[in-house]
């Protein structure tokens, strides 16, 4: 069996090493490793130095923990807002028909349907294009702004689009436009409708 070696780091700590790697151990650090205890000053000037390291390792972990936290709780407040929202509309619908239906039971016939959930695109569930009711007029001033991904659209004074989703160039033309060609454009688009 290997002898054994009692070395001394430089921050007071010791380890048993055989004799083989003690050597090797000392031969490769001789700054950090010795066979005596080293001096009482540079025992406190590297645990000092240990301390520090640890207490930065500790504040920087600290902090990315508390940054995957605040992600995760702001993502908790959006899905629950979106959740709450979602019950709302729900509760809204649930409270028309349960109305309807007393009016239906009263004898009081209200043959208004409940409207039906909107989609993305602005048209109600289970209308085709040609039933969706007239809006108002779009109102000048027009302009032609990003609204995601790469797609365009022109909007009228009050923020509601007209016509499809246009590319960027065809958007910067538009906004290049006089205000009697953007008319012009706009009554085209509606008349596509």
């Amino acid at each position: 069996m290997p002898d054994k070696v009692t070395l001394h780091y430089k921050d007071g700590t010791t380890a048993e090493l055989d004799t083989v790697d003690a050597r090797r151990t000392l031969r490769d650090h001789p700054s950090e490793w010795s066979t005596e205890p080293f001096p009482k000053e540079i025992r406190e000037a590297e645990a000092e130095k240990a301390e520090k390291a640890r207490a930065a390792e500790d504040a920087r972990r600290a902090a990315a923990a508390k940054k995957v936290q605040d992600e995760a709780d702001e993502k908790a407040r959006q899905e629950q807002a979106e959740a709450d929202a979602e019950a709302a509309r729900i509760a809204a619908q649930q409270e028309a028909k349960a109305k309807a239906d007393e009016e239906a039971r009263n004898g009081q016939f209200n043959l208004k349907p409940v409207d039906p959930p909107i989609t993305n695109d602005g048209l109600k569930v289970g209308h085709i294009p040609s039933e969706v009711p007239a809006l108002e007029a779009p109102v000048a001033p027009f302009e032609a702004r990003e609204k995601g991904r790469g797609w365009w659209a022109i909007y009228d004074s009050k923020g509601t689009q007209i016509g499809g989703g246009i590319r960027e160039a065809e958007g910067n033309s538009f906004n290049g436009l006089t205000e009697e060609e953007k008319q012009e454009y706009v009554n085209a688009e509606l008349a596509k409708g």
